[in-house]
């Protein structure tokens, strides 16, 4: 076969392992997929045949040519902290598009790992192509120590500790992005006393200190712009009251998840502050609660994320990506038609570093 035809098989397969064709899919029509990669229906026809002898497709006559399911050797570990959490943004993505792509995975909630040190050990004595967790400051770095060589280590979402081995793949949330993304809408809406939400006091390499980073810059840039950190959550009445209401007031607020600005909203109305005349709320994770409440939030896209991990298992080289957020537009800091063409405009692929 020609090089084209090769190019063209190896992309289809990449669809396949990647879950952008699901099993079972119909694929688009010959003349549709010879339109996107800009060659003869033949060249198509070849190609399809060939993938369908090797077993990624099925031909059916009169109806279409379908996705094969996809089998695979490679066995995935995976653990976090939040497998109990119904509004958690992982790892249900990942295990999407790991079942999709055929690999096998097993999932462990690291916390029960730490504690029954016996039962980890006779766990990572099992072969594993890939090791991935959530690497967050709280996470159990022991676990670690147990992988055994051979074993490929990806972190996902964070990786909350400094000097990161060099062998170890990373695909991260851009949290720095997010805070300057939320806090340039916020002055953006003419505010100008801005307070993030962190609901805890940051580690050091944590995601917080880099929401926080990227929220001082944005501020630093317009000039005029206050930003103050707000730690401790929920806070008390008295605390509250000063935020909103005291010397020192803010309009606009940034939480770090999208739960701590239900609080915010409750004291808004109690002490008869317009949202988003009067302050403007930005949250994160684009989750049930911001849906509800028509918060502006950023979505943590993880999909995209998933579809970067993935991509991250076919490379033999250790690399670091970084996917940032996308900020999705409600009442409680809207976007006038300006901002909303330099929102479109703003470069949302992920970073490889």
């Amino acid at each position: 076969m020609s090089r084209k035809n090769d190019q063209i098989y190896q992309a289809l397969k990449n669809d396949l392992h990647t879950g952008r064709l699901l099993p079972g899919e119909k694929l688009p029509r010959g003349i549709e997929l010879a339109e996107r990669f800009g060659v003869a229906h033949l060249t198509i026809r070849r190609v399809l045949e060939r993938m369908r002898n090797d077993g990624y497709l099925e031909i059916r006559k009169g109806v279409g040519i379908f996705a094969m399911p996809q089998e695979s050797s490679q066995q995935v570990l995976m653990t976090n902290g939040y497998l109990v959490d119904i509004h958690a943004l992982f790892p249900r993505p990942v295990q999407t598009a790991l079942s999709r792509a055929g690999y096998v995975f097993r999932l462990f909630d690291h916390r029960q790992l730490a504690d029954t040190p016996q039962r980890a050990r006779e766990l990572f004595k099992l072969h594993h192509d890939f090791f991935l967790f959530d690497g967050l400051a709280e996470y159990p770095w022991q676990l670690l120590d147990m992988v055994p060589e051979g074993t490929r280590r990806i972190a996902y979402n964070r990786y909350e500790r400094p000097d990161p081995p060099e062998e170890m793949a990373m695909v991260l949330f851009d949290a720095e992005h997010a805070g300057y993304a939320a806090a340039r809408l916020l002055l953006d809406n003419g505010r100008r006393r801005l307070a993030v939400l962190t609901g805890q006091q940051p580690w050091p390499c944590s995601n917080i200190c880099d929401f926080i980073a990227g929220a001082r810059r944005a501020a630093a840039e317009a000039g005029d712009a206050e930003c103050r950190i707000v730690h401790d959550m929920p806070l008390s009445g008295e605390a509250m009251h000063e935020l909103l209401l005291g010397k020192e007031r803010c309009d606009g607020i940034f939480g770090t998840i999208d739960a701590m600005l239900l609080p915010v909203v409750n004291a808004a109305g109690k002490y008869k502050l317009r949202i988003p005349e009067d302050l403007s709320l930005i949250g994160l994770g684009n989750t049930p609660w911001a849906k509800t409440h028509g918060f502006t939030t950023i979505d943590m896209r993880a999909d995209s994320m998933a579809g970067e991990i993935l991509k991250v298992m076919t490379q033999k080289i250790p690399r670091k990506v970084m996917v940032k957020g996308q900020l999705v537009i409600r009442e409680s800091c809207p976007a006038a038609a300006a901002q909303r063409k330099h929102i479109a405009a703003e470069d949302r692929q992920p970073r490889i570093g």
